[in-house]
C-alpha cells in the first residue's frame, strides 16, 4: 500500500505527499457510473453509424440488390431441381374463356418455378378478362396450379344508339367483339334497359309461352316497358304489377289466341280491363256500307 507522509509547504504548513515507489503504476481517474453509460453509449452509436453507413453505400451502388436477386436465383433454381416447377394448370368453372387467354393471364409456362408464381397478380390479370368474374389461384405442390373461378352468365342483347351489346345477369355490358353465338337471346331497347332488364325477363320466364312470342323489349320514358311480339302486335305493359298483367295476357291468348287476331296492340296499363287497339284492315272491315260515305 502507498503511504503518505508529511512534508513542510512554504506557508508552513504540512502536505500529504504520496511516496512513489519505483515500480508503482498510476491509478484509472475514478469515473461516475452515469459518465461510464454515457461514453458506452456514444460508441454503440459510432458503431450503428458505421454499419448504417456501409447499409446506405451497399444500397446506392446496387450491390445489396444484386446479392439479394443472386441468392433468390439460387434458391429458386434448387426448388425447381427439387420438382418444384409447374407442369399441370387446372381449371375449374370454364365455360366461354379462352383457355390461352387464362394461361396468357397467369403469365406462367410450364417448366417455370412454382413457387415463384405471384398468384396475387395472376388473379388480378384473371378479373380482367371479359367474362371472368370471380376467381382463386392456389398451388398443389409440388407441380400443379388450380383455378377455379365463376363467369358471368349472359342475359340479353342490348341495343343503345344503334349499337348492340351483350348483357350479363348483373346488367353489366361484356366486352365481347362477336354476338353472332347470342343472337337467340332477349333484346331490350333503352339507355336504362340494363338495370331492369332481369326483372323483366324473371317474369316473362313465367309465361314461357308468351315470352316466346317477345322480339323485343323497349324501355319507354325510363317508366315502363313495351313488348315487341314477333308478329307486330305491340304491348304496353304498367309501370308496376307486371307479372299479373302478363299472367291474364297469357290467360287471354290460351282462351281465345288473343294476340293472334287482326290487332295492333294491347294496352295492359289499367288493372281492371284490356285494351285492344285493332289494325287499320280490321277496322275497316268492320264498318257497315252505310258508315263510308
Amino acid at each position: 500500500m502507498p503511504r503518505l507522509t508529511a512534508r513542510p509547504r512554504q506557508d508552513g504548513r504540512k502536505e500529504a505527499r504520496r511516496e512513489a515507489r519505483p515500480d508503482a503504476r498510476p491509478r484509472r481517474p475514478h469515473l461516475s457510473p452515469r459518465l461510464k453509460w454515457a461514453l458506452r453509449l456514444s460508441a454503440g452509436g459510432l458503431v450503428l453509424i458505421a454499419l448504417a453507413g456501409a447499409g446506405v453505400l451497399a444500397w446506392a451502388t446496387g450491390w445489396l440488390d444484386r446479392r439479394v436477386a443472386a441468392i433468390e436465383t439460387a434458391v429458386t433454381d434448387l426448388t425447381v431441381a427439387a420438382g418444384f416447377r409447374v407442369e399441370e394448370v387446372l381449371v375449374t368453372g370454364r365455360r366461354a374463356s379462352d383457355p390461352a387467354a387464362l394461361l396468357a393471364a397467369l403469365g406462367t409456362e410450364r417448366g417455370d418455378p412454382i413457387l415463384a408464381v405471384d398468384l396475387g397478380a395472376g388473379r388480378a390479370a384473371l378479373l380482367a378478362l371479359p367474362w371472368v368474374e370471380e376467381a382463386s389461384i392456389r398451388r398443389r405442390l409440388p407441380d400443379t396450379l388450380l383455378i377455379r373461378m365463376e363467369e358471368r352468365r349472359p342475359l340479353a342483347l342490348w341495343q343503345n344508339a344503334r349499337r348492340l351489346h351483350l348483357l350479363d345477369t348483373a346488367g353489366a355490358v361484356v366486352p365481347v367483339d362477336d354476338l353472332s353465338p347470342y343472337r337467340t337471346l332477349p333484346l331490350v331497347v333503352g339507355p336504362d334497359a340494363p338495370g331492369h332488364a332481369r326483372a323483366l325477363l324473371a317474369v316473362l320466364e313465367t309465361v314461357p309461352g308468351l315470352a316466346a312470342r317477345v322480339s323485343a323489349a323497349v324501355r319507354v320514358g325510363e317508366r315502363r316497358w313495351d313488348l315487341h311480339l314477333d308478329n307486330g302486335v305491340r304491348v304496353h305493359l304498367p309501370e308496376e304489377e307486371i307479372g299479373p298483367a302478363l299472367r291474364r295476357l297469357a290467360d287471354m291468348q290460351q282462351q281465345a289466341d288473343l294476340i293472334d287476331r287482326d290487332i295492333r296492340a294491347i294496352d295492359l296499363r289499367l288493372g281492371d280491363r284490356v285494351v285492344i287497339r285493332q289494325a287499320p284492315a280490321a277496322a275497316e272491315r268492320r264498318r257497315l256500307p252505310g258508315e263510308n260515305t
